[in-house]
């Protein structure tokens, strides 16, 4: 009795392992597992855990790759590939999985997946990947540069969501101050900053600038300007001006400079800036169509309407045919188009 019962068992435990083994079920079932689901699949048996194992690594190689192509001019390739395995990645980065499966690069896989996805996360998601970023930064005997950086990669979540309370929003604005002043005494005594530095003040320069409006929030511009060029010194000297992260803190000052009225100095920048992007990276990148995006605010601005509609109409394209017509971004064109249309007819 006790041998047929083992036999059973091990047959049982090899038939879960090469089901799990099954790249429809990886596809169908693992997306939809809930953690206390996935923790009993484990404990199951060796097969079991070995093959959740090798699931959760895969998805990870998928999110690291599509990460480094969607920075160069294979960029649709990046984007096709979060598309391919979305579902996954998402249940992936929600649960406390990565914390089992790949424990020491669990926050900074969370910050990776959350800006390929971040366009296509409900706000509850949103939600989620902050609490565990936000957590992260909390833990104890954790190093100052680690703190500061998930206490940024937390605020970076919070900033593109616009629901903040008066009282959150001091908080998530004093954290931040007090993520770029570690980050900074840290590395006081070296020569250089490191990028890391630089992304801490464009993160807080994105903060003021998106919540310039805010009555407690005084200056907010100017403090935004003062981030990105602090962030922009080291950016040059350490990644160069074609670096991504370069030419995103370029973008957001060209923003700012439209929001001060500065038409002059924001239409050079773009002109320049724009040119250095589609070199780099593409003529039909994303990026390339958020500065396109913000020239037509300019056109907007100066009273060009048709050069204006031009634009809107070509970013409205770019991003249909890149990002999909249910991406944030173009959902974003459209409310351009129809908020220009609204104003002339008005």
């Amino acid at each position: 009795m006790v041998s047929t019962r083992s036999h059973t068992r091990e047959r049982a435990h090899a038939l879960a392992a090469s089901v799990l083994a099954s790249s429809d079920i990886q596809s169908l079932l693992l997306p939809r597992l809930d953690f206390q689901t996935f923790v009993a699949l484990r404990s199951a048996s060796k097969e079991i855990c070995s093959a959740m194992q090798l699931v959760c690594e895969d998805l990870i190689q998928v999110l690291k790759r599509a990460s480094a192509l969607y920075v160069s001019p294979r960029f649709a390739e990046g984007l096709a590939l979060v598309s391919e395995h979305h579902q996954p990645i998402c249940w992936l980065i929600q649960t406390p999985v990565l914390a089992v499966v790949a424990a020491e690069q669990q926050d900074e896989l969370i910050g990776t997946a959350y800006h390929l996805l971040q366009a296509h996360l409900s706000r509850l998601q949103k939600l989620s990947i902050s609490i565990a970023l936000r957590r992260a930064s909390a833990r104890p005997r954790l190093r100052v540069a680690e703190a500061s950086r998930f206490t940024l990669m937390h605020l970076g979540v919070r900033l593109g969501m616009f629901t903040e309370s008066s009282l959150t929003l001091n908080r998530l604005l004093e954290a931040a101050k007090a993520a770029v002043d570690g980050l900074s005494a840290l590395h006081r005594r070296s020569q250089q900053q490191p990028p890391a530095t630089a992304a801490a003040h464009y993160t807080l320069a994105g903060f003021y600038t998106y919540h310039h409006k805010r009555e407690q929030l005084p200056h907010a511009l100017k403090l935004a300007l003062s981030h990105l060029d602090s962030a922009l010194r080291i950016q040059m000297r350490k990644l160069g001006a074609t670096h991504v992260s370069t030419l995103c803190s370029q973008l957001v000052k060209a923003q700012v400079m439209l929001l001060q009225n500065n038409i002059s100095g924001c239409g050079d920048l773009l002109t320049e800036q724009l040119k250095l992007c589609e070199h780099t990276l593409s003529p039909t990148h994303p990026l390339a169509a958020k500065m396109l995006a913000v020239m037509a605010r300019l056109h907007h601005r100066q009273g060009r309407m048709c050069e204006c509609e031009q634009l809107q109409q070509r970013v409205l394209s770019m991003r249909h045919d890149v990002l999909g017509l249910h991406h944030e971004d173009t959902h974003r064109s459209a409310v351009d188009v129809y908020q220009r249309l609204r104003s002339q007819g008005l």
